[in-house]
């Protein structure tokens, strides 16, 4: 491939939420007169007249490369925010996702979840917490943890997962302390008070 010189282009404008935007990126062309965005490429558009929505990144031949970071801009602050990793156009490395009240982070390897994931979610006052395992495969393992809200009661629910199958399932009342076991798709087991 005869790579040519790289050319900065900006186009514009760009139909993205019923507004306008502006693309800026960096290509070059192929053997074939395709382009092949190499560089960085940054979008903005603004959909209110106090906020906006911005996007930065790199490529590489054609992947997309490093961190990408996606922004909701409300009244000059940052009220929703993405950041990913990539390599090689797969995500690879830690990312975050963080709208409004909504904190969660977590890695990638290849395209694949590793590792733990956890999510905090502020609801009403109140902070929700999820946490999830995963190998090396991106296959669920471990326990996973979440909070639920079901008639009013706070439940802790566990899900346990051995050789990416999921082996048991378990809510805790938050009121009482009692325990309720998966038995099947249409009943819980009930367990005494554990307190």
């Amino acid at each position: 491939m005869s790579e040519s010189p790289v050319k900065m282009v900006d186009l514009f404008p760009a139909p993205i939420y019923e507004d306008q935007g502006i693309w800026s990126y960096q290509y070059y062309e192929d053997d074939n007169s395709a382009r092949v965005y190499h560089g960085r490429l940054t979008f903005s558009v603004g959909y209110t007249a106090l906020g906006k929505y911005t996007i930065t990144g790199q490529y590489s031949h054609g992947k997309r490369e490093g961190a990408w970071v996606w922004q909701a801009i409300y009244n000059n602050k940052v009220v929703g925010k993405y950041v990913a990793n990539y390599h090689n156009d797969l995500l690879d490395g830690d990312f975050s996702y963080q709208p409004l009240d909504v904190n969660m982070r977590g890695s990638f390897s290849n395209g694949q979840l590793i590792g733990t994931m956890t999510c905090t979610v502020t609801e009403f006052g109140r902070k929700r917490y999820y946490e999830a395992h995963y190998s090396n495969g991106g296959y669920p393992v471990g326990t996973w943890k979440f909070d639920n809200i079901h008639d009013g009661i706070v439940e802790n629910i566990e899900f346990q997962f051995l050789n990416n199958c999921l082996i048991s399932e378990t809510k805790i009342d938050q009121s009482t302390g009692k325990r309720r076991f998966y038995k099947n798709e249409s009943d819980w087991e009930k367990e005494d008070n554990i307190m």
